[in-house]
Order: structure tokens, then C-alpha cells, then sequence
């Protein structure tokens, strides 16, 4: 497999649950849930409750999220669904984004793992007693709409940051359990508030993608096991682990 399809079955698996520990109801048509963890959820929204849609109108991180919606909604946890995921240069991702759904929604595209190509693999050689393939050095983005006109520092860090950081939280735990990646010891994460062209001194000058975004840039290395060249195997027992 490719190293943009192993990540996409990584990003695939980040198909949450919600674990609810009550649900109060705030006798206005909004509903408060308990929680131990909000995820990646982000206020304005939408989530879907046992097939009722709500909106996130606030979270407080680590305890509970409000919504509104038509009904109360069950004390019984629900799935968040997976991030989009792009890869290729900007302009290709940029043109990928824009298929999805209503070109002016950004909450149709947005939160999204973007993996920045050109990737440059080590290749071990055919003969060597290593079980990995190759190394692999990955540039990757968490990224999800953000306020350029109207949110102050904090507020980009409560509202995007700080959901981004969860959802890598999940992606990491999510690779060290894969039985197509190996160890790896440790990974670089930096914050990009008002996400876009970034110049030293300066900060972001720029947009890199139509939306306005903030996030969290991913750099890691990764050593993928080698696939064992077999007939009718499936994903996972392709790879030594």
C-alpha cells in the first residue's frame, strides 16, 4: 500500500464515539450532555443523535457540550463521524475541498487532515533482516474553520486549537495501535493560528486554502512494516508485525 492510503485508512478509523454520561434538558429546546470527553467537537456544528440532527451551541472542554434540536436526545452514546482527508499539493487539496458538498459550507469540509505531498520514503533493501519496508517523514495539517475578523487569540485556541489537539491525540493513538506501522518514539506538533503563508517576524501573511482556517501541524516519521508478497491476503496480515 501506499503511504497516502495507509494514512487514509488511519484517518477512516477516527470514527469517534461519544460516550454520554446524562442529558439535561434546559426547557428551551436545547439540551445539555455530560461528558467525559468532547473530542474534537467544535461549536456551530452540526451532530447527529440517534438520526435527529442538532447544533453545538457551546462545550465546556471535558465536561459537556449544549445543542439545540426538535427533541431531547437519548442518554446513549453516538458516533462522531471521521475528518475529511486530502492529500497532494495545495492547489490539488484545494480542488478536492471544493467538491464536497455546498461549495460555500464551510462546515461540509471542515474539520480536515491534509497530508502534504511531495513524500520522500527510506527504502530498505529487498535482503535486509529488518522487518520494515521504509521510513516515511510525513507533513501533515489538522485543520477547521476559524473567525479571522472577529475571534481574539484566545478564542481561536479555545474554539480550533484546542479540538485539533484532541483529534491528534486520537490519529497518534490510533497509529500506534496499527499493525502496519511500527514503533515510533517521538512527533513535532506546532500551532498555526490564522493558518496560511507564514513569514518569519511576521506570522501568517496569507491564505494556502479558500477557507479561514486555524489548526495544527503534524510532523512524524513513521516506519512501515514490509508487505508480505502473498496472494488473498487481506490489509492487515499483508504486514510483518
Amino acid at each position: 500500500m501506499e503511504t497516502v492510503d495507509i494514512i487514509e485508512t488511519i484517518v477512516d478509523a477516527l470514527t469517534l464515539t461519544f460516550k454520554v454520561d446524562s442529558v439535561v434538558d434546559n426547557g428551551d429546546d436545547t439540551y445539555t450532555i455530560y461528558t467525559c470527553n468532547t473530542l474534537h467537537l467544535q461549536v456551530g456544528y452540526p451532530v447527529t443523535i440517534n438520526n435527529v440532527e442538532y447544533e453545538i451551541l457551546s462545550i465546556v472542554r471535558g465536561v459537556s457540550i449544549t445543542v439545540s434540536g426538535s427533541a431531547l436526545p437519548p442518554t446513549a452514546d453516538f458516533t462522531i463521524a471521521a475528518p475529511l482527508y486530502f492529500h497532494g499539493t495545495v492547489i490539488k487539496a484545494q480542488e478536492d475541498m471544493l467538491t464536497i458538498g455546498d461549495s460555500d459550507n464551510v462546515f461540509n469540509r471542515t474539520p480536515f487532515i491534509y497530508l502534504k505531498e511531495i513524500i520522500s520514503d527510506k527504502k530498505y533493501a529487498s535482503g535486509s533482516v529488518s522487518p520494515l519496508d521504509r521510513e516515511t517523514t510525513l507533513r501533515m495539517f489538522f485543520l477547521t474553520m476559524s473567525d479571522f475578523a472577529n475571534w481574539k487569540t484566545a478564542e481561536h485556541y479555545e474554539m480550533s486549537i484546542t479540538p485539533m489537539r484532541n483529534l491528534i491525540e486520537n490519529f497518534i493513538d490510533k497509529l500506534e495501535k496499527s499493525p502496519l506501522i511500527g514503533k515510533f518514539e517521538d512527533y513535532e506538533t506546532t500551532n498555526h493560528v490564522n493558518f496560511g503563508v507564514y513569514v518569519d517576524a511576521k506570522g501568517h501573511t496569507g491564505s494556502v486554502f479558500v477557507d479561514h482556517l486555524s489548526g495544527i501541524e503534524l510532523n512524524i516519521t513513521l516506519p512501515f512494516y514490509k508487505q508480505n508478497r502473498t496472494t488473498n491476503c487481506n490489509t492487515d496480515s499483508c504486514y510483518v508485525n
